[in-house]
């Protein structure tokens, strides 16, 4: 082992020069037999430096460069934070630290609604579990209708008094505008007053038309039936008041007719009108005045004499006709509730009975006419009526 204990008056010897070197050389080999382990977090050694920023190991060592784009990298995730908590109206800055920002998120309310655009009113905007939305629901307010209306999607009745109505998709409030109506309107041209029974009011349109009810009505129709005038529960009530101006209250038609053929051939047939009775007549009687009495002259050889009663319609029963017999006429009586009428003579035993066809229309006006044929050269026919008509 080379000298330790030199002084400043010793002399080195070769010796003293070999022990020195036999120590460095016995140092270096036994620094060369050194091993030194690698580096970890639980023991020391050599470690391996590195300039990533995202690595996971744990065996190596961060450069001076890697420790700089760190820094970087997290001045820029942190004003990246900082946009997104002012874009969320939460007053930020980069001068703030990490643990204040990361404070501020926390107390952010995450969105977890459900709604739609279509709830949301139309320019509106509102965010659910998705992500922010921007409302599509018409706007059918009275701020936005001003003094106007909605119409509504449907309607209907159901019977007993409710109208119910379906509205139309929208955000509605309360409110009346100027005119002081509300926001729904349904327009009826019929829904006025003048349509309404004059005892009703309907949703506040007080009635002012006069009612006429079903027992009113049939009375009515009644009534113009014992008149002789034909009335049915069919007829509108404008044609019920066309038979009510049918109606007659009776009347009196003073009679004085007279025809006659005398010696002519070849006359034909000549039809004149004794008497009309006016529509709605139930009935007449043509009594004979005593001092200037009434005649049918009964034909010969083929002449003709006819007294004949004709309805409106061309119908026509023949009371008198070719007959050779005269007759002395007293009267006719007429009958429309039991479809008769009647012919007197003097000679009573002579007096008839006709009813009426079937199609012989009683409501109208009613003639009795005078018929007479001459075919013959001689004689003379004639049909006289003197006398007064009184109907009802």
């Amino acid at each position: 082992m080379a000298k330790t204990d030199w002084s400043i008056s010793d002399v080195v010897r070769p010796q003293d020069m070999n022990d020195i070197g036999e120590d460095i050389n016995q140092l270096r080999a036994d620094i060369e037999n050194i091993e030194v382990p690698p580096a970890s977090t639980t023991q020391a050694g050599i470690v391996q430096l590195s300039n990533a920023i995202n690595g996971t190991r744990e065996n190596v060592a961060a450069t001076e460069k890697a420790v700089g784009l760190a820094f970087q990298a997290g001045n820029e995730r942190k004003a990246e934070l900082v946009a997104a908590l002012i874009a969320k109206g939460v007053a930020a800055t980069t001068s703030e630290t990490w643990a204040q920002l990361l404070a501020k998120v926390t107390a952010l309310v995450k969105a977890t609604g459900n709604a739609t655009a279509a709830q949301v009113l139309s320019g509106a905007t509102a965010s659910n579990a998705s992500g922010p939305i921007t409302g599509t629901m018409p706007n059918q307010s009275r701020t936005a209708l001003g003094d106007g209306y909605v119409s509504p999607k449907s309607y209907r009745v159901d019977g007993g008094g409710t109208l119910v109505i379906e509205p139309q998709t929208g955000y509605y409030t309360e409110g009346l505008n100027t005119m002081g109506f509300g926001s729904i309107a349904m327009y009826d041209p019929d829904f006025v007053s003048v349509n309404l029974p004059k005892d009703v009011d309907i949703f506040g349109v007080q009635g002012v038309l006069e009612r006429l009810t079903t027992a009113d009505r049939n009375a009515i129709i009644s009534a113009i039936n014992a008149k002789g005038v034909a009335a049915s529960v069919a007829d509108s009530n404008a044609a019920l008041a066309a038979k009510v101006g049918q109606i007659r209250q009776g009347g009196h038609i003073p009679i004085d007719f007279y025809d006659q053929i005398l010696g002519a051939v070849g006359t034909g047939d000549r039809v004149l009108t004794v008497f009309t009775v006016p529509a709605g007549t139930n009935a007449f009687c043509f009594v004979t005045n005593y001092n200037n009495e009434s005649y049918v002259i009964g034909a010969s050889n083929g002449d003709y004499t006819r007294l004949t009663l004709v309805d409106i319609n061309g119908v026509s029963l023949m009371l008198v006709g070719n007959s050779t017999t005269s007759f002395n006429i007293h009267g006719l009586q007429y009958n429309a509730s039991n479809r008769t009428i009647q012919l007197l003579f003097r000679d009573i035993s002579d007096s008839r009975i006709f009813n009426l066809p079937a199609n012989f229309e009683t409501s109208g006006e009613i003639k009795v006419v005078s018929q007479l044929g001459k075919l013959v050269p001689s004689g003379i026919i004639y049909i006289k009526m003197n006398g007064s008509v009184v109907y009802c």
